[in-house]
């Protein structure tokens, strides 16, 4: 953790005697290390590793982008989860009905080729309930998950709207909270996705989140967009 926040401390300095990104770092550095600092038990080395390469593709889009982008608040709805391999149901109470939940986030993606490919890095915290199908077991999960994303965007003659298409492969932290305890899991984490971008202001996308154990969902969400 010393290391990781050694780096943290370095790179924001280089961000500020530049002038470019340091807001964004600033925020992002606020948000972040306080819950890096209250997990640090429950965070591995994996994860450690993945967040340490942010700062590195920061320094890329500085570097060599046409453009660095941020979604600065992405929310929506998941659903069509599936029985874990205990065969619990994710629902919003007792009566084991099919419920949508919530997903928050927040992204950073740098353009190349025209503005044709946009490669970037997503952070996304979600949560759920799980019931038995039999019995009174009930079990609360959240779930972050960091992923590298790259998108097509097709060109089209309406300048105002932009569809894409693109994929997202990292890892993802699940949280259990049960009545025996608390246990942690890390899993390889993609995520398929479409969507479009309005005025280069709002993007619209549907996603599905694979994390294994059947803690997969889809995801329809919208965020907003600023130019750094």
């Amino acid at each position: 953790m010393k290391k990781y926040t050694y780096l943290c401390k370095k790179y924001l300095v280089f961000l500020v005697l530049t002038f470019k990104l340091k807001i964004l770092c600033v925020i992002l550095f606020i948000c972040v290390l306080p819950v890096l600092l209250k997990l640090n038990q429950s965070i591995n080395q994996s994860m450690k590793t993945f967040l340490t390469c942010f700062l590195f593709f920061l320094f890329a889009c500085n570097s060599f982008g046409q453009g660095v982008y941020w979604e600065i608040l992405q929310g929506g709805i998941t659903f069509g989860f599936p029985k874990d391999n205990e065969g619990n149901v994710v629902s919003a109470d007792w009566e084991r009905k099919p419920t949508t939940r919530f997903a928050v986030g927040t992204e950073i993606r740098t353009n190349f080729m025209e503005n044709q490919l946009s490669s970037g890095l997503q952070f996304t915290f979600s949560e759920w309930k799980r019931f038995s199908p039999i019995g009174s077991y009930e079990k609360q999960q959240f779930s972050f998950i960091g992923l590298a994303v790259c998108d097509y965007n097709f060109p089209t003659e309406n300048k105002r709207i932009m569809p894409y298409a693109g994929m997202g492969v990292g890892l993802s932290r699940i949280i259990n909270n049960e009545y025996i305890g608390t246990d942690y899991y890390t899993h390889f984490a993609f995520s398929p996705r479409i969507g479009i971008e309005i005025l280069k202001r709002l993007r619209i996308a549907a996603e599905y989140k694979y994390q294994g154990n059947g803690n997969n969902f889809f995801c329809v969400k919208a965020g907003f967009v600023i130019k750094l």
